[in-house]
């Protein structure tokens, strides 16, 4: 009855340090995520603390961003020609289905209702990080006249790893701005 009572306490020590230790890593996890997402926040480059987002202020008419960039308007302070990372919006806007499956279409490369495989299964709603990037390299600056003149877009912002036929007129670790001759 001893070794039964002294083995029951053993067990119970060891249930406690076990649920001990995974609340205290639990805790840590917590806390750093939180200090490492307060810390992002507080540093988000726009355009008074980045030169690329202060020259894309700079310029006029509207930024055509790259596949699934986001808060480019507040990073900016330009207008974009769709916000190609939230594209679920049809559902409180349909009349505009049509002009954004048009500018999909042209601008992007992507039917609106019949998207490709990846992005029905990864992120609907959104394109990928490389959509329309192959596309987009390959474009000529006479189509890139082309898409300026039919969209009113003057400047490209994409990821910086992609590689434009365009003038750059700037660049960070993250993207590349380009300008669209007329």
């Amino acid at each position: 009855a001893r070794a039964a009572s002294r083995k029951r306490l053993w067990l119970g020590l060891l249930r406690g340090v076990t649920l001990l230790a995974l609340g205290g890593t639990v805790l840590w996890v917590g806390v750093n995520a939180y200090s490492e997402g307060k810390r992002r926040r507080d540093t988000l480059h726009d355009w008074t603390s980045d030169p690329l987002f202060a020259e894309a202020a700079r310029g006029e008419g509207l930024l055509l961003t790259g596949s699934d960039l986001s808060l480019i308007q507040l990073r900016s302070r330009r207008p974009i020609l769709l916000n190609a990372g939230a594209l679920d919006g049809l559902t409180y806007v349909p009349e505009c289905s049509p002009a954004m499956n048009r500018i999909l279409k042209q601008v992007y490369g992507i039917d609106l209702l019949d998207p490709p495989e990846e992005i029905r299964k990864a992120r609907p709603g959104a394109l990928l990080r490389h959509t329309g990037k192959s596309l987009w390299e390959a474009r000529t600056p006479e189509e890139w006249a082309q898409v300026r003149k039919e969209f009113g877009v003057t400047n490209v912002l994409c990821y910086s790893d992609w590689s434009l036929q365009l003038p750059k007129l700037a660049q960070n670790r993250e993207f590349s701005l380009y300008r669209i001759p007329e």
